[in-house]
């Protein structure tokens, strides 16, 4: 059962993750492309996240792994990842956070902004994403059709960031 030093998702398709306290990680509800089936040689993870249809996760030894439908790359991800210490799921992507304060982003995304970094925090929504700076800065970038990578400039320095439908929170 779930108890101390456990951790729970919930993804953006109807699927919930459980991290256990001994890192395992079990799946359950919607499967149409494999999300919910955590590769058997996964081992302990430290976090998770689920998108659309897809599911990854950081692993005890600093790497991302994801799984599931992999319509637009969200699954492959670049070589260059090196150590991650924070992973997202978007809709149709996946952003990574190295443990150098660097971002990568694969799938359907675009890139983020040239000049941002170090980050201390990323989030993703369906379709854009935000990170927050090391020095509290807030970068938004990919789809912004309702003005959620808008950041108004009343906001200054950022300490929690989220990501939404459309919309975004700092």
């Amino acid at each position: 059962g779930l108890a101390g030093g456990t951790a729970i998702a919930a993804s953006r398709d109807a699927h919930v993750m459980a991290r256990l306290a001994d890192g395992t990680l079990r799946i359950w509800g919607r499967n149409d492309y494999g999300q919910s089936n955590a590769p058997s040689d996964l081992g302990a993870v430290t976090a998770m996240a689920g998108g659309y249809y897809h599911t990854v996760a950081i692993r005890s030894n600093g790497t991302v792994r994801a799984w599931g439908f992999n319509n637009a790359g969200q699954c492959a991800g670049p070589s260059d990842r090196g150590a991650v210490t924070a992973s997202d799921a978007g809709g149709q992507s996946t952003i990574a956070l190295r443990a150098d304060g660097a971002v990568r982003v694969w799938g359907s995304a675009g890139s983020p902004p040239n000049g941002i970094g170090p980050l201390a925090s990323i989030k993703a929504g369906p379709n854009h994403f935000v990170a927050l700076g090391r020095n509290g800065t807030i970068h938004c970038w990919d789809d912004n059709s309702c003005g959620q990578c808008n950041v108004p400039p009343t906001v200054g320095s950022g300490v929690l960031i989220a990501a939404g439908w459309g919309h975004t929170l700092a």
